[in-house]
C-alpha cells in the first residue's frame, strides 16, 4: 500500500471486531487486540481494548507496515 493511513479504533471485544469487519482484505490480531487492511483504501485499522500498552500499539502498527510491504 502507498502512503497507507492509520487509524486506532478502542473497543472492548478487540480481538473479535476485525474478523466482523466486512470492508477488510486481511486481519492479524496480537494479544488484545488486532489490525485490519483495506488495499483499495490503503488504509489500516488498529483495534484494542482500553488497557492497551506501548508495546502491544508498537506491534499492531508494525502488522500495518508489514501488511503494505507484501500487498
Amino acid at each position: 500500500m502507498a502512503k497507507p493511513v492509520v487509524s486506532w479504533l478502542v473497543r472492548p471485544d478487540a480481538a473479535q471486531y476485525c474478523g466482523q469487519v466486512k470492508d477488510q482484505d486481511g486481519f492479524a490480531v496480537w494479544q488484545e487486540g488486532c489490525a485490519y487492511w483495506s488495499k483499495t483504501k490503503s488504509s489500516c485499522t488498529i483495534v484494542t481494548t482500553n488497557q492497551t500498552t506501548h508495546s502491544q500499539m508498537g506491534r499492531l502498527f508494525l502488522l500495518c507496515l508489514r501488511t503494505g510491504e507484501s500487498s
